[in-house]
């Protein structure tokens, strides 16, 4: 799947809805099949999260925020690892806005 969530200043029902949304279509996938799920989630992991090794790598970029928590909450309950944060990316993965590295794009 390809996926886009509300940007972080989108009011919260919107992005109540699209996490609903993920969550019927997931919950519709046979549990032989195997989900992968990439986009813009507009949010940030964080760097280190040692609660939910399986799930988180490490190597996020920037404090979490609530974008961040969402998806880490449906990697979790989806036993999803969030992908791009089990590597070290180099400058060119990431961009700086007002000061702070960024990362948006994941794959789950």
């Amino acid at each position: 799947m390809s996926v886009y969530v509300p940007q972080v200043g989108c009011d919260d029902e919107g992005k109540d809805k699209f996490w609903q949304d993920l969550d019927s279509v997931c919950t519709e996938i046979p549990v032989v099949e195997t989900a992968l799920i990439a986009g813009d989630f507009n949010g940030h992991v964080g760097e280190r999260i040692l609660a939910i090794e399986r799930v988180h790598g490490g190597y996020g970029s920037g404090a979490v925020n609530p974008n961040g928590e969402w998806l880490i909450d449906f990697a979790v309950a989806y036993d999803l690892a969030i992908l791009n944060t089990f590597f070290k990316k180099k400058d060119y993965n990431t961009y700086e806005s007002g000061g702070q590295e960024t990362q948006l794009d994941y794959i789950l």
